[in-house]
């Protein structure tokens, strides 16, 4: 084929405006379509990221104009409804398609915010037409975009790697996630931040309040569906794999357990737990961000289902992952922890739960937290460490890259500072478990290999040895976060040893500043648009966000915390 017939015009980046790319890549190349092929349906306000991850690609000053050069190639867009798919593989093919084939359209990049990732079923043929603008138009037959579509990376929410569909959930719940291809991140969450600001065991302010945790292990939510008020026996045996229903049969009347359908304040239920429930629903779940973010380590029990940024995390070092089959010890297993051993999880959540947050587009709410370390970042490092180990597959890349390996460490313990805490025994890993599938745990210990499981063995063979952690649970060291925030002070890590708070990343003239604990109010799209002088007015120390910007109600500013509103992104602060 003769690709590049009909060059597409290119656009001028900044002109003028002293716009530098960052010498550190990665270089990726977004797609400008013509304005028909990016029209968005109005569910794509349920799921923000994909705007936000736009702005932030365009902000961070790893955009290039020229495609030759270019790492990757970001398709705005999501495939949860219809955005015109057929009109863009056709505009990429017919313009770009050279670089398509150059690594089979696998560097490029784009969004599966739905529950069910690339398996979010909504797409019909009629959506997959060029608008003409006549509706309805059905002259020309649909694109196969199937074998298109597999070929992208997609950055998704649902990590589910093995086949768990049955008649009633065919879609949803087959294999939706591919190892060494798409990217599991962690969840927005945007609408939480005010809670964070309020209630995180990580805000400094908590230097001055300490939040006490009194609950062994909790969960709130839903049982039987999505918003549903139904209690067990469930008639969907497929929401969140039966994992809510089972918890709340088990341990809802346990001593220290606080397993119910509401609370009246969730996030400080899980601020005052030491151990969250982290269950999936109808797809993926979001409180495995939401609680490593407030400080309450994670208790993963899903199968096959790969957690945010995995395989570079191992959930299991910060948080606890339980196999299903022994869901029915799941008490016996946190009861065995030893306070030393629940220390030391804190203190390597305290860089997880960095990691997970979208803190360079919303504010700090944790300390020692500068953006350089944020869910954005961390999409940036893993990019970087694909494009600097073409053909390395995601799990050695923290072995053979070293930059990328401490930034997963988020480079700041200071060595030999760590709490001792008592040796647990070995973790199995998915081979030597018994999961819903063997096939596939095996496929897993090779593709996630990092990946552990704490079991009901191992709970036994702790019991056996004199080792339990005294049956309470709630004996964990929550020192102080430390009493200045400043660049370079010297913090006191969860359960021993310290951190150093570093100024953000490059060319970063002023440290993040905090989320203002507000809710961001935006005006709708036919409101008057603010002056600059106006934004900045409420873009302070004391209050990060803009309140005016002429958006349409209900968007988040990906950016905000690092951009002056209203001015060209070559002033946004580089922070990765």
């Amino acid at each position: 084929m003769d690709w590049d017939a009909s060059p597409a015009p290119r656009p001028v980046l900044l002109q003028g405006l002293g716009y530098e790319i960052n010498p550190r890549g990665p270089k990726i190349f977004i797609y400008e379509f013509p304005p028909q092929h990016i029209l968005w349906g109005v569910i794509w306000i349920d799921r923000p990221n994909n705007v936000i991850l736009w702005e932030r690609i365009t902000s961070l000053r790893i955009r290039t104009l020229n495609p030759e050069e270019a790492d990757f190639f970001f398709i705005p867009g999501d495939i949860r409804g219809c955005s015109l798919w057929r009109g863009k593989f056709e505009y990429i093919l017919t313009h770009y398609g050279r670089y398509w084939e150059r690594r089979g359209g696998k560097d490029h990049l784009t969004s599966a915010m739905g529950d069910w990732g690339r398996c979010e079923g909504t797409w019909t043929p009629d959506s997959l037409r060029p608008f003409d603008g006549t509706p309805g138009n059905a002259s020309t037959p649909p694109l196969d975009w199937a074998p298109l579509l597999a070929r992208v990376t997609m950055m998704t929410h649902w990590g589910l790697t093995a086949d768990r569909s049955g008649p009633e959930h065919a879609g949803g719940f087959l294999s939706c996630h591919k190892p060494d291809q798409d990217i599991v991140i962690p969840a927005l969450v945007g609408d939480y931040f005010s809670h964070f600001a309020e209630w995180s065991i990580w805000h400094p302010k908590r230097i001055i309040h300490p939040i006490n945790k009194t609950i062994l292990a909790s969960v709130a939510g839903s049982l039987c569906g999505a918003g549903s008020g139904d209690e067990p026996p469930c008639k969907d045996k497929y929401y969140s794999f039966g994992v809510r229903e089972a918890l709340w049969l088990t341990l809802r009347d346990k001593p220290g357990f606080q397993v119910v359908k509401r609370a009246p304040n969730m996030p400080q239920t899980m601020a005052e737990s030491v151990f969250c429930f982290v269950p999936t629903g109808a797809g993926y779940g979001k409180r495995n961000t939401i609680a490593a973010t407030l400080g309450c380590i994670p208790v993963v029990i899903d199968d096959h289902v790969a957690q945010p940024w995995e395989p570079f995390l191992d959930w299991n070092s910060f948080g606890v992952w339980i196999p299903e089959a022994d869901i029915n010890a799941t008490e016996a297993i946190l009861r065995a922890f030893t306070p030393e051993e629940k220390a030391e999880k804190m203190r390597k959540l305290h860089c997880a739960a960095m990691h997970l947050t979208w803190s360079s587009v919303f504010g700090s709410v944790i300390a020692g937290d500068s953006g350089a370390w944020d869910a954005v970042a961390t999409l940036v490092w893993i990019l970087r460490a694909r494009a600097r180990n073409p053909g390395v597959p995601d799990h050695r890349l923290r072995e053979v890259d070293p930059d990328f390996d401490a930034f997963m460490d988020c480079r700041t313990l200071v060595p030999g500072t760590a709490a001792a805490g008592a040796a647990s025994p070995p973790m199995p890993n998915s081979a030597q478990v018994t999961l819903v599938q063997p096939a596939a745990a095996a496929a897993e210990a090779v593709t996630f290999p990092r990946r552990t499981f704490t079991t009901a063995a191992w709970a036994a063979a702790r019991a056996a040895a004199g080792g339990a952690g005294g049956g309470g649970g709630l004996d964990i060291a929550l020192p102080g976060l430390g009493s200045d925030p400043r660049a370079g002070a010297m913090e006191a890590a969860p359960g021993g040893g310290s951190w150093v708070v570093v100024p953000g990343g490059l060319n970063l003239t002023s440290p993040l500043c905090l989320h203002p604990g507000g809710i961001v109010a935006y005006s709708d799209a036919t409101g008057p648009v603010a002056t600059v002088e106006e934004i900045r007015k409420t873009h302070s120390p004391e209050n990060c966000l803009p309140r005016n910007v002429n958006r349409p109600a209900g968007f988040t500013a990906g950016g905000s915390a690092t951009c002056v509103p209203g001015e060209p992104v070559a002033s946004c602060a580089v922070l990765v």
